[in-house]
């Protein structure tokens, strides 16, 4: 974001540069391209660096998710986990295997674009998950930001469809004109 033109629309500087909240000027792809590649660094990193953990893999029956929801330092409920008298092992072992094989096959996204449907699916509930069972501050919402960088054309028809709702609010006071 930081080389991007982040204020090239809807923000108040393109409000105030061009008198409404969209500009329709062409703008530089490649930072895009790069929070793209830095989104697929980070997942692909962060899963074959569990791969170290006997618990997130069958060596340990993918227990890795079902021991962190019990943990009072990350998770958010974790008497509700420890009360579940074991039913939750195995959909926390399934999400525990899908979790680790979405993060370390992510480069995907990078070569076969028909794939980033499915992991933007996938890695969407991952970080609901995460928000709703684990206390790691603004981690999922900070990982989710950057999703709209796998769809280019999708971010641009919504970034049209706000702007068409928001440029006819009331012009701003002259004070804040240039």
């Amino acid at each position: 974001l930081v080389l991007a033109n982040s204020t090239h629309t809807l923000s108040l500087d393109c409000r105030l540069r061009r008198g409404r909240w969209t500009d329709d000027a062409p703008i530089n792809a490649w930072p895009r391209k790069v929070a793209l590649v830095q989104l697929a660094l980070i997942y692909t990193a962060t899963g074959l660096q569990k791969l170290v953990s006997t618990s997130w893999t069958p060596l340990d029956g993918f227990s890795a998710l079902y021991q962190i929801l019990q943990s009072p330092q990350w998770a958010r409920y974790p008497e509700a986990i420890e009360a579940s008298d074991g039913w939750l092992v195995l959909p926390m072992a399934v999400g525990t295997a899908v979790t680790i094989v979405w993060e370390c096959c992510f480069g995907l996204v990078l070569v076969k674009k028909s794939l980033r449907p499915l992991f933007a699916v996938v890695g969407v509930g991952i970080h609901i998950g995460i928000i709703v069972l684990m206390e790691v501050g603004i981690f999922s919402w900070l990982s989710l930001a950057l999703y709209p960088a796998m769809f280019p054309a999708s971010s641009a028809h919504l970034v049209r469809l706000i702007g068409a709702v928001v440029d006819p609010l009331p012009d701003l006071p002259s004070a804040m004109k240039p």
